[in-house]
């Protein structure tokens, strides 16, 4: 009778050696297939399920969106947020590219894209993205670069915290309270006591 202990022993040698004759898992076909007709479908009607499916998909993805990015227009603009998701290098790369490219549309894209880069490098990026002319560049930037939680974004968020009512002002807000800086805190009670003088009594 053959002990226990030798035929576990041979299962695992036989285990071993299926494991290194098994092909390594790709993505299925079927799958990275449907690459183009996803980047394809971003900005319509299921353009965010779309999206979601490319990060999911991740690396196979990254040329198509790269090729859509460079070609420019509406479209362009959505590709920043799916590469900075699937954050290899050259998505990355291509981002911070976009973000200091000639298309403002592109770029304030690009600039809303990185918030989701938590490196030095985005930071940077973002940090000279404050010194661009066009004012949705300066703000998704400095958004951004709040929310990495960087202080140079207090001195570009603090007009907007008190400038600008609604939306704006919210988000500014929302984003100077992800930094941990007493003059970001400064800027926040500034900007409340201002709301507080619009919304009382006459």
């Amino acid at each position: 009778m053959t002990p226990r202990s030798t035929i576990a022993g041979i299962a695992a040698v036989l285990l071993a050696a299926w494991s290194a004759a098994a092909p390594a898992r790709q993505a299925p076909p079927q799958t990275t297939d449907r690459v183009p007709a996803l980047v394809a479908s971003l900005g319509g009607r299921y353009g965010d399920k779309a999206a979601e499916e490319l990060v999911a998909i991740g690396e196979p993805a990254v040329a198509p969106l790269l090729t859509e990015l460079r070609a420019g227009g509406g479209r362009a603009q959505l590709t920043c947020l799916p590469l900075a998701r699937i954050g290899t290098a050259p998505a990355v790369d291509a981002v911070i590219e976009a973000l200091h490219g000639p298309d403002p549309g592109v770029a304030a894209s690009a600039a809303a894209a990185l918030r989701v880069v938590k490196t030095a490098r985005s930071a940077d990026a973002l940090a000279e993205a404050l010194g661009r002319d066009d004012g949705p560049i300066r703000r998704a930037a400095a958004l951004s670069l709040a929310a990495l939680g960087d202080a140079r974004a207090i001195d570009a968020l603090r007009p907007c915290s008190r400038a600008m009512p609604g939306t704006s002002e919210r988000k500014a807000a929302r984003a100077l309270g992800t930094v941990r800086a007493a003059d970001a805190a400064a800027i926040l009670v500034s900007a409340l006591d201002d709301q507080n003088e619009r919304c009382g009594p006459p």
